[in-house]
């Protein structure tokens, strides 16, 4: 189920979650799904799965005021990347919120063998790593291929990625912070920075490992 209107509508029905979350009844699997927020509660729907009342525990405490942030301050619904189950009282705990987003691929995005994600620029560039290949491309230009290492833990906590291949450059750092883009349609958990031959770009990046 991913259909934000009748979330919304079943979140009417709903009694309030109570903030503090019984002991967890099933760890925590990384989910697609509807988030929504109508006066004051809390709803998630999986792409596969039942809906029900949902709170944020944790990182995620803060998931009402994200969706609400998201629909510019009022009750609304966004699609979301996350860390949740279901609870004992059948709620759904909200551990992570890797994105969320109002405009963008649902319940049929294919990440494939993607490792991570970006875009920058206000999505006028993307960033896609592969377990093959690092690719960066943006309007006008010609896309830039290097082949895909691991990325290296710096002294700050970034990762960092560096290479050259056919005449181009390209070092990038991801660092793990509430990142929200230039549109102000989507979140997501990292912030990326990319410099491609001399040119520097920031947006924000996922994580595109296996769900």
């Amino acid at each position: 189920m991913s259909n934000p209107v009748l979330l919304l509508a079943l979140l009417s029905s709903w009694p309030a979650v109570a903030d503090t979350a019984p002991a967890p009844a099933t760890a925590a699997s990384r989910t697609l799904g509807e988030l929504a927020l109508a006066r004051g509660a809390l709803g998630f729907a999986p792409c596969t799965g039942e809906a029900a009342p949902a709170r944020g525990v944790g990182a995620a405490r803060d998931a009402a005021s994200l969706v609400a942030a998201l629909n510019r301050g009022a009750d609304g619904s966004a699609f979301v990347d996350v860390d949740a189950a279901r609870d004992g009282d059948g709620h759904w705990r909200i551990e992570r919120v890797r994105r969320a987003y109002r405009r963008g691929p649902r319940c049929g995005e294919d990440l494939g063998e993607f490792v991570w994600r970006g875009t920058l620029a206000d999505g006028q560039w993307t960033f896609n790593v592969s377990r093959r290949y690092v690719v960066v491309r943006g309007p006008g230009a010609r896309p830039a291929f290097f082949r895909y290492q691991p990325f290296s833990a710096g002294a700050d906590g970034a990762l960092r990625f560096a290479a050259q291949a056919d005449g181009r450059t390209v070092e990038a750092a991801l660092r793990a912070q509430r990142c929200r883009a230039g549109d102000g349609d989507s979140v997501s958990d990292w912030s990326l920075q990319v410099a491609l031959d001399g040119a520097t770009y920031a947006g924000c990046a996922w994580g595109g490992e296996p769900r």
